[in-house]
């Protein structure tokens, strides 16, 4: 699962290859690097966003699906529940050995 949600988020182009074109002929005339660099950034950032959020929703789904770590759509937020649940287990386990205080 986890492989084709990468295949699946690299697939996506068209930000940065918009974002080389607008900022190719910017540096030209500015006859500086920076304005491709970053313009191509942002389109990276563009198609990994599209591609997480939208793009590739069905292959996400089959990843937190076997992650077991939260449902679709809930991100990081299934990491921080599956951490609360493990200290919460945690704690009552102690609790049982040393009795409650």
């Amino acid at each position: 699962a986890a492989m084709k949600l990468s295949e699946c988020m690299f697939s996506w182009n068209y930000g940065v290859i918009g974002g080389m074109v607008v900022g190719v002929p910017i540096s030209v005339r500015l006859k500086n690097y920076w304005p491709f660099v970053t313009a191509a950034f942002f389109g990276t950032v563009v198609d990994f966003g599209y591609g997480y959020f939208s793009g590739c929703a069905e292959q996400k789904a089959a990843y937190n699906a076997a992650a077991k770590v939260a449902p679709p759509g809930h991100g990081l937020t299934g990491l921080y529940e599956v951490r609360k649940q493990k200290e919460e287990a945690a704690r009552r386990e102690q609790e049982a050995r040393d009795g409650p205080k």
